[in-house]
């Protein structure tokens, strides 16, 4: 499907190459160049930069751009032709935008395109681990990844969508091994009891935290006595030593703050009692380290025997695998989610060997501290590529080898894309080092798409939001709001306020743009008169409504009658939505389709609220010398209604018809 935007820019380029009696550029080159300039300055510009050489005699862009505007002044296609220095800036006539934009804007999947014809993108995204409930985390990966999908999808290409589970590993080892000690084995099948275990387990074994413990009283006498020192030379110091002397305090109070959970501006303040506080944790974590490494070496040994085949641990595994599963699936059929697979790092344990085995030969590997890991140069800073730990057991970056290996094998993609959060950078920056180490060209195409965190939702370490709990409070909010309307049947209630619940939550997700954290806010998410999902359905539900109470649109429609100030800006937000997507879709930002739809809702709402003050410019007229332009405003808010739900179904929320 053709974009408006994108026939308006070559009805204007057709028009400069056809008013000059230009050979080159071609029309269809010069149509590239054209921009959508800020709306003061006009609909379209053109820069007149690539035309310097191409007019006999040649002539600099701002003496270009008059003689363009002077030969354009006379099509009635364009009004308002002015030149901008180098620029030819113009407003499209009434006429050709709305026969333009109307017609396409009204079939069905407008937005859609075909780019993407005959390519394949494989998209990994949600991959929560498996025995534990979807956390409210695993909110952005799944509806950033999902809409994606289906942005791909709508501009062509063909979608695998998959499902990694993390349903391998250690965390099985810390279950399996810490159900003995606090699981009820009445509740194996209960995820978020499984959950608890787990949080009790991990908390057992946490090496790392109670060596951290055990060495922080020394480093923070360290830090105090730097600090000290610097404060105390300070005053003494040269201008410019000075500087850098004062960056250094700011940066060993920092620090301090961080060990000793302090708010102080001096995290000298108390110092003594919060030191004694530490070194009674350090002689606590001593008497506590060989049992969690005891748990520890337990996990990791639990795992080794489900590498080993072992059919106990193996039936201990598939039990928690098969119930979170079950709990997932319940979860994603209430956000609408699809996957065309759900599959884990287990589909991969049985060739573990033979991909350690590839990479042995090439670019091989090296024994370090006992891990096995790969032998490539890494980038300063960071750390070797392991395969394998010192006592035997794979990784993550292991299984993701294998399966990027065994994905392109599948679906010969051109684009693999893992939804995952920016924290995991650098494992993705490994793998793709590796793989395009091992000689696959195909890694060029893989592309790690990292997004930011929600705050807001911050509990104490042990307790999880869970994203279930979340969706059921915003669909209970949703009815308390609902319930107040007397436009909703109260048969449709149920329906209404479950689609009003659940997609305040994607919509708020997807509405900021990926890369960057936001603050969670129930409040803020269901306001039916802010940027939310509510405001965008109460558009869909009230063009639909509009269109009920006028039986359809009649089928002899004048587009050139739409031709108010309202009208026009309406339709160049309609034009711009098929760009929209295509945007989206090149950039993996789905935000992008979600702005467009706060977008259209916005100039919808100030186009109807016209008509509640001037009734000549209202939607359903009454004159019959009115009736032509009553149908072209039908069309147009079939056009919206059509539009909204293109997008919305994009970023997988749905549309309800009545609000």
């Amino acid at each position: 499907m053709s974009s408006p935007m994108a026939t308006l820019k070559a009805a204007l380029a057709s028009a400069v190459v056809e008013s000059q009696g230009l050979s080159h550029p071609s029309a269809e080159e010069l149509a590239h160049h054209v921009k959508v300039p800020d709306p003061s300055h006009g609909d379209l510009a053109l820069p007149c930069f690539l035309l310097t050489k191409a007019l006999n005699p040649p002539a600099p862009p701002p003496v270009i751009a008059e003689r363009i505007a002077q030969k354009l002044a006379a099509d009635e296609r364009f009004v308002d032709v002015h030149a901008a220095g180098p620029y030819v800036n113009i407003r499209i006539s009434a006429s050709l935008l709305a026969n333009t934009v109307l017609s396409d804007a009204r079939t069905p999947g407008y937005g859609g395109g075909q780019e993407g014809a005959g390519k394949t993108v494989v998209i990994d995204f949600s991959s929560p681990n498996i025995a534990k409930p979807l956390a409210f985390h695993h909110i952005r990966s799944t509806v950033i990844g999902h809409a994606i999908a289906r942005i791909h999808r709508a501009r062509g290409w063909t979608v695998q969508g998959i499902n990694y589970l993390g349903d391998w590993g250690k965390q099985f080892g810390l279950l399996a091994t810490g159900f003995e000690r606090h699981g009820n084995p009445k509740r194996i099948t209960d995820a978020k009891h499984l959950v608890e275990v787990y949080v009790k387990a991990s908390r057992e074994a946490d090496v790392g935290s109670l060596q951290r413990s055990i060495t922080a009283p020394t480093e923070v006498r360290a830090l105090a006595t730097q600090l000290t020192e610097a404060r105390t030379n300070l005053g003494s110091l040269p201008k410019e030593q000075k500087k850098r002397t004062e960056k250094l305090i700011r940066s060993l109070e920092k620090k301090l703050r961080e060990y000793l959970a302090t708010k102080d501006s001096d995290p000298l303040q108390n110092f003594n009692v919060q030191l004694e506080k530490l070194t009674q944790e350090a002689k606590e974590a001593k008497e506590a380290l060989e049992q969690a490494k005891a748990y520890d070496t337990q996990a990791r040994a639990f795992l080794k025997r489900m590498e080993d085949s072992d059919e106990e641990a193996l039936g201990i595994w598939k039990r928690y695998r098969d119930s979170s599963i079950d709990e997932f699936k319940r979860v994603y059929h209430r956000m609408g989610v699809e996957f065309d697979a759900i599959e884990g790092e287990s589909f991969y344990s049985k060739v573990l060997e033979q991909t350690i085995a590839q990479v042995r030969q090439q670019p091989g590997t090296k024994i370090d501290n006992g891990a096995e890991v790969v032998d490539m140069v890494v980038p300063k800073g960071q750390p070797p590529v392991l395969l394998k730990t010192s006592d035997g057991t794979t990784l993550y970056l292991t299984r993701d080898i294998a399966a990027a290996i065994d994905r392109y094998k599948r679906f010969k993609f051109e684009r693999a894309l893992y939804v995952v959060a920016a924290d995991q950078s650098l494992n993705f920056s490994q793998l793709f080092s590796t793989l395009k180490a091992m000689g696959f060209t195909w890694a060029e195409n893989m592309h790690h798409v990292p997004f930011g965190r929600v705050h807001g939702m911050s509990t104490r370490r042990g307790n999880i939001v869970f994203l279930d709990e979340v969706l059921e409070e915003a669909v209970q909010k949703a009815e308390q709001v609902c319930e107040q309307s007397d436009k909703i049947a109260k048969e449709h209630l149920k329906d209404v306020v479950e689609a009003i619940g659940v997609g305040s939550i994607i919509f708020g997700d997807l509405k900021n743009l990926r890369t960057s954290d936001y603050t969670f806010s129930y409040e803020e998410v269901l306001d039916f008169r802010g940027h939310t999902a509510p405001y965008v359905q109460f558009s869909h539900a009230r063009a639909c409504s509009i269109l009920r109470k006028a039986g359809g649109v009649p089928s002899d429609i004048q587009p050139e009658c739409l031709v108010t100030p309202e009208e026009r800006a309406v339709l160049k937000t309609l034009a711009a939505y098929p760009d929209a997507v295509t945007l989206a879709c090149d950039n993996f930002e789905p935000s992008i389709v979600t702005r467009a739809l706060i977008d259209l809702a916005q100039v919808t709402a100030s186009w109807l609220s016209a008509g509640n003050k001037d009734r000549t410019k209202r939607v359903l007229l009454d004159e019959p010398e009115l009736q032509h332009l009553r149908t072209a405003r039908l069309a147009l808010v079939d056009a919206i209604r059509e539009t909204l739900a293109h997008g919305l179904y994009l970023i997988g929320v749905q549309a309800p018809t009545a609000m």
